[in-house]
């Protein structure tokens, strides 16, 4: 009788375990700029909180939908899509648009010195989300209308700090709380970035710094103050904001429930001083690989000596035939067999031992226990997904902070960093089988991605954790009141000066009493001595 009741109890509470997840659940809205790099990792990030129950939407302009490969979505995201009046940021991903813009250093080396080209793409782009884009999204009456209806918990901002950063407008129009997350720590989090200690992710120094590393370094954090700094356009406060305070953009970022940084992890980068706002949780791609394609497999399986995994991320649809030319030559000449990502023409005198894909289960090749190198630009997913199966990297960067995160790994000893303007052809052969034959760089990223793996907690869990936690207590108490201090007060340089200045008038009076001291009680002992008269 009793362990028929008890059955009753426990089938009772397993049945009522969905109505449980269903009240205790709650609803999210993903948004940032619509690149299949910035979409896989805010997936990622919204997934952690799909497997707790949670709803998980993200926000998407209608042209970029169509031109996502086949099943690039988790069934369980629902898209919240608004119409764009123009569709030009998808030319961003064209061969041609990189040719002419962001890489036009391949034909004008001097480009990558002076990136003006790139400069010009980025206010352009810049001004284009913070205007036509921005206000399309907050003037669509169906999206508007299905975000009061879903009534949503919490916004989570991906990387829209740079770009988009009136991304933020759409929470506060409807009054919801939001997360900001970002490749690095912002300063608006309160997070120190001391060019003293801390790499500027365009260096290629480490955080021990000697005196002109510490000058180049701190001279290049000045163009990163300029391009973070944006004013929100005054028309979005009176046509789509009406009744809501005006607020700086700095003002806006630092009112962040939380900030989740998914470009770095203390396992693998410089030490950070944070805020306990702050949580790093680089990684949130990289998980435990899956099956392969029956012809990937039969591939990986072929390939008794091992197999290289080729890919320049989803960001790089242009790559000159030079640069193509040297790598065909190259992987001509070893031993392994090559997965190479690419979505050019078909280059000529491509060997057997090469496959060329435009599209890779990335994370599943890097996981195949007979994959032996990764070369790539050192994207942020790419970089941490071979940092967690423990593969070591030919990084060729191409711009960003691609630099940053190859230079960290090669810091680590876990990857070798090549110019991709300048490498040729025995260079790339030479450092292949140099890394895959001395056993120290394997060796090497094993021996961190253990370190990596044996967290308490995945970066996903770590960040759903965080998340809930806010979403119940709110963040305003992990906040600090230096976030917006000004510098000079933040290091006390005005307490200093006026120190400084009472120092030197106490010490300018002392001074003064000194000499009228020595004036009165002097000149009055030198006046009472005798006079002695001479005598006849």
């Amino acid at each position: 009788m009793a362990k028929t009741y008890i059955s009753a109890v426990c089938l009772a509470i397993l049945c009522c375990m969905p109505v449980i997840n269903h009240v205790n659940s709650a609803r999210f809205l993903g948004m940032c700029m619509p690149f299949k790099s910035q979409l896989i990792e805010t997936q990622a990030l919204l997934l952690g909180l799909a497997d707790r129950g949670h709803e998980v939407y993200i926000v998407m302009p209608q042209p970029t939908i169509p031109t996502l490969p086949s099943g690039f979505f988790d069934k369980r995201i629902q898209i919240l899509s608004f119409k764009t009046r123009s569709d030009d940021f998808m030319v961003f991903e064209t061969a041609e648009f990189q040719k002419n813009g962001i890489f036009s250093y391949f034909d004008r080396p001097m480009d990558r010195t002076f990136p003006y080209k790139t400069m010009q793409i980025f206010h352009q782009y810049t001004n284009y989300f913070t205007t036509d884009f921005t206000a399309d999204m907050l003037k669509d009456v169906d999206l508007n209308k299905k975000l009061k209806e879903l009534k949503i918990d919490m916004a989570i901002i991906q990387n829209a700090f740079l770009f988009f950063p009136t991304a933020y407008l759409l929470p506060i129009k409807h009054n919801i709380p939001y997360i900001t997350g970002s490749g690095m720590a912002l300063r608006e989090s309160g997070a120190q970035q001391l060019p003293s200690i801390f790499p500027n992710p365009l260096s290629t120094y480490s955080d021990n710094m000697n005196f002109w590393q510490r000058t180049v370094n701190f001279l290049l954090y000045l163009p990163y103050i300029h391009i973070s700094s944006h004013t929100i356009p005054y028309d979005f406060h009176v046509d789509s904001l009406e009744g809501i305070p005006k607020k700086s953009y700095h003002q806006i970022i630092a009112d962040s429930e939380l900030f989740i940084v998914t470009g770095k992890h203390p396992a693998l980068d410089f030490p950070q001083l944070t805020l306990p706002n702050t949580i790093f949780v680089g990684g949130m791609s990289a998980k435990p690989g899956k099956p392969l394609p029956k012809d990937l497999q039969t591939f990986m399986e072929h390939h008794k000596n091992g197999v290289i995994i080729v890919s320049f991320g989803s960001i790089a649809s242009y790559l000159p035939d030079y640069v193509v030319k040297k790598m065909v030559e190259a992987f001509g000449k070893v031993k392994y067999g090559v997965i190479w990502k690419y979505t050019g023409p078909k280059p000529e005198s491509i060997t057997p031992n090469v496959k060329l894909l435009p599209w890779l289960p990335q994370n599943d090749l890097l996981a195949h226990s007979n994959t032996k190198l990764f070369i790539s630009h050192f994207g942020l997913g790419g970089a941490f997904e071979s940092f967690y199966h423990g593969v070591p990297v030919i990084g060729l960067p191409l711009n960003g902070d691609q630099f940053y995160n190859s230079n960290r790994a090669q810091h680590r000893g876990i990857a070798k960093v090549m110019d991709i303007l300048y490498f040729n052809t025995e260079e790339l052969v030479d450092n292949i089988n140099a890394m895959i034959d001395n056993s120290s760089y394997v060796d090497e990223a094993k021996k961190l991605s253990a370190i990596y793996r044996d967290q308490p907690w995945t970066p996903q869990q770590l960040t759903t954790n965080w998340i809930e936690h806010v979403l119940k207590h709110g963040g305003s108490y992990l906040r600090s009141p230096t976030v917006l201090m000004p510098w000079y007060q933040y290091y006390l340089l005005d307490v200093i000066a006026f120190l400084l200045v009472v120092f030197i008038v106490l010490l300018t009076l002392c001074i003064l009493c000194c000499r009228c001291y020595c004036r009165i009680f002097c000149g009055k002992k030198t006046s009472t001595k005798p006079i002695k008269m001479k005598t006849k």
